[in-house]
């Protein structure tokens, strides 16, 4: 479970990267970087996996029962609330991908409570 949320996340991350343009953006590949460069996105890198490992708690977009239809109907927003407070203190996400990860769980919430996206309990997500 872990495993799938720290691929979501990434995704998210990739996905949130990719809409941003940069004027004047000079690439620069991963070899021509600096040693130092190297050593401080190496470190980045170590301190997110250990944060998603023995910190996170690696739950995205919480659903409550509506056992009257056996769907899920609508997110657990106060869970919502809590994951996205712990993303922010992380201090890995931008804001940015932080209000896109809100907007993705508003749109989630809304599809579930106006039956557009139906998740019936015990089955994987939509």
């Amino acid at each position: 479970m872990k495993f799938k949320s720290i691929i979501g996340l990434l995704l998210l991350l990739f996905i949130c990267a990719c809409n941003q343009t940069k004027q004047n953006a000079s690439v620069q590949f991963y070899s021509e970087a600096s040693s130092d460069e190297n050593q401080q996105l190496e470190s980045l890198i170590k301190e997110f996996y250990k944060w998603t490992e023995f910190e996170s708690s690696g739950i995205d977009f919480e659903t409550l029962e509506n056992l009257e239809d056996s769907t899920y109907d609508r997110l657990d927003m106060v869970a919502h609330q809590k994951r996205l407070d712990e993303l922010r203190s992380s201090n890995f996400f931008s804001e940015g991908f932080l209000a896109h990860y809100d907007s993705l769980a508003m749109r989630i919430d809304q599809g579930l409570k106006d039956k557009s996206l139906v998740y019936p309990i015990g089955e994987l997500p939509p």
